[in-house]
């Protein structure tokens, strides 16, 4: 779906090693230049159900879609052949900048995402 399988694997890599938090937004428009697609691919794909899962709507946005960063990433490892839930990905992000030790599961990466998601890391 993306346009090759090199670029799909480079951003892939490039969004789990970005200092940037997993449950971070990022706009269509920046997505679609990432993914090398037009933002009408983009909004076919989210139609069509078969692209990255956008994040609802809220108020005072706009008529703009957001994508969740572990939502992209869990997409693109799916379409990889190596489908891992999105909390994964938050988690293997904490245990990386030492927000958290071991393996945590899936209650306490939410507990920590909920308490650093307003932070502006």
């Amino acid at each position: 779906m993306v346009a090759n399988s090199e670029q799909a694997a480079a951003l892939l890599l490039s969004l789990k090693g970005s200092p940037t938090p997993p449950w971070r937004k990022m706009a269509s428009r920046d997505l679609a230049r990432q993914l090398g697609v037009s933002l009408q691919v983009l909004a076919n794909w989210r139609v069509r159900g078969c692209g990255p899962r956008p994040e609802p709507h809220r108020r005072g946005e706009g008529n703009r879609t957001y994508y969740k960063r572990s939502a992209v990433i869990q997409w693109l490892s799916a379409n990889a052949g190596q489908p891992r839930p999105e909390w994964e990905h938050e988690r293997d992000w904490l245990v990386r900048f030492s927000m958290m030790d071991g393996q945590p599961s899936e209650e306490e990466v939410a507990v920590a995402v909920s308490h650093l998601a307003p932070l502006k890391l």
